[in-house]
């Protein structure tokens, strides 16, 4: 996730860059990475609480040892979880 967010926060630089004037451009690039950091970790944090809480709690190794039926029902039900997110 930290990756992923790291490619999102470097794609939007020039995004940033382009929004108003060149002579404000630096600030508003500071301004965006200083909010970075928190934005990162509500993002982490709501993941967690809201979806993470409700997926099943098996880990790979025992997801992996389950029969295929079984598997299949465990893996629907979590992406059920992400797909009814509002």
């Amino acid at each position: 996730m930290t990756c992923g967010l790291s490619f999102i926060e470097t794609s939007c630089n020039p995004y940033i860059y382009s929004m108003g004037s060149e002579e404000t451009a630096t600030r508003r690039l500071n301004l965006a990475q200083a909010f970075n950091p928190i934005g990162n970790l509500v993002g982490m944090w709501a993941a967690m609480r809201f979806v993470q809480e409700q997926m099943d709690p098996l880990s790979s190794v025992a997801r992996f040892g389950l029969p295929e039926e079984e598997f299949n029902l465990v893996k629907d039900q979590d992406l059920g979880v992400l797909i009814q997110l509002p």
